[in-house]
């Protein structure tokens, strides 16, 4: 019964056609899982979710990084929200993840996900007329950020797994839960 239960999450995932990607190379909308190869590191059990890969390099924001701080404390004029850690580049910029936004100014991570950045998230943030609900929005500061070829290296020496993303899992409201089923995701063998 207990292995039934901890399969549960997997189970779910599954049949939401959420599973393992077989991107060698970094895309948009992916989640990267850090493997047990990155424990000890500041990435240890950290999901990012992909917003941008191009010739350029790879961005993308941690989802299950708590900073157990609220956004008010460092984000001036916005409202009471629970304030995540994006990653460690550029800790004083705003991100936001929302899901279907009522704004021109967003950019499409993958299916309803869409990321707003700087003044763009700040505005969406404190429009009165915004009719989002918390459960449907996550705010975050600073990103994370690879040069070209640097993530290609470190998903090659199994650092990181792939995922395709999906907005149930970034809304997930147990962010601990999140790193574990995404891992035994990744490495979920099909038949």
């Amino acid at each position: 019964m207990r292995t039934l239960k901890k399969l549960a999450p997997l189970v779910v995932l599954l049949l939401m056609g959420i599973g393992p990607s077989s991107a060698a190379t970094p895309e948009k909308g992916v989640f990267l899982v850090a493997t047990e190869k990155l424990d000890g590191t500041s990435f240890e059990k950290t999901v990012i979710l992909v917003t941008h890969a191009e010739r350029t390099g790879t961005l993308g924001i941690a989802v299950n990084r708590d900073s157990g701080r609220d956004v008010s404390e460092f984000f001036t004029g916005l409202s009471s929200a629970p304030l995540f850690l994006g990653g460690p580049v550029r800790p004083d910029a705003l991100f936001v993840i929302a899901k279907n936004p009522a704004t021109a100014r967003r950019s499409l991570i993958v299916n309803d996900l869409y990321l707003l950045a700087g003044a763009d998230a700040r505005s969406y943030l404190t429009d009165k007329s915004n009719t989002h609900g918390r459960s449907e929005v996550k705010v975050f500061s600073g990103f994370t950020g690879w040069a070209p070829g640097q993530l290609e290296a470190e998903i090659g020496r199994g650092d990181w797994e792939s995922v395709r993303a999906d907005s149930q899992i970034v809304f997930q409201k147990d962010i601990a839960a999140i790193w574990p089923v995404l891992l035994q995701l990744a490495r979920a063998r099909w038949i």
